[in-house]
């Protein structure tokens, strides 16, 4: 049952639900704790936090999530979505039409479906999920296996940190994609629709 309150600060479980309509989220690799002066509905035991807000678009609901401890799940769903700070989940489901994102994630599992994706951060997951009408992102990859991207638009670039195999599938309409990555680098792209422009770009 969900409580409406207009101060928390709660200890991290494993797993977090958060879901709204303008919310920021600001994830602190040095805390335990869940803290915010927003109104909100919690209902929160020993393994789920599940946290809702009916504020509208105009009214941001600001979040700080301690980070410190890796969490088992983080599932997001807003219509507007800042993210920044250091993020530590084995799993993490995002679905918004528009995020903005500035972080650092490290999790095994990456997906994000939605109408507006901005990324500019480190992704450190094992598998990439990136299903959006419009994507731009200038991101760096890290410890990567799969990376999905279906969009109708996708700009800018992506930067792969180390030369671990990639497989990468691209099924986008339009746009234009830097890839940057070492010479030494397995990397295999799967490209069924051809209306991206790909551009490899191979570094030191």
């Amino acid at each position: 049952m969900f409580e409406k309150i207009n101060y928390c600060e709660i200890t991290v479980q494993k797993i977090l639900k958060i879901s709204g309509n303008n919310i920021h989220l600001i994830f602190d690799k040095n805390s335990e704790n869940i803290y915010t002066k927003s109104i909100i509905e919690l209902n929160a035991d020993e393994e789920i936090i599940n946290i809702k807000s009916d504020e509208d678009n105009n009214n941001k609901v600001k979040i700080h999530v301690g980070s410190k401890n890796k969490m088992q799940e983080i599932s997001i769903s807003a219509d507007k979505l800042k993210i920044e700070g250091d993020i530590f989940s084995e799993i993490i489901n995002i679905n918004s039409n528009g995020l903005i994102s500035n972080a650092y994630i490290r999790s095994k599992i990456y997906n994000f479906k939605g109408n507006g994706l901005y990324l500019n951060n480190v992704l450190n997951s094992d598998k990439i999920s990136l299903d959006s009408n419009g994507i731009k992102t200038s991101v760096e990859i890290e410890n990567n296996q799969l990376f999905d991207i279906d969009a109708n638009g996708v700009a800018g670039k992506i930067k792969f940190r180390d030369n671990l195999p990639t497989k990468m599938n691209l099924n986008c309409m339009g746009g234009l994609i830097s890839l940057y990555m070492s010479e030494k680098k397995v990397f295999d792209i799967n490209q069924p629709t051809k209306g991206t422009l790909v551009k490899k770009i191979l570094i030191q």
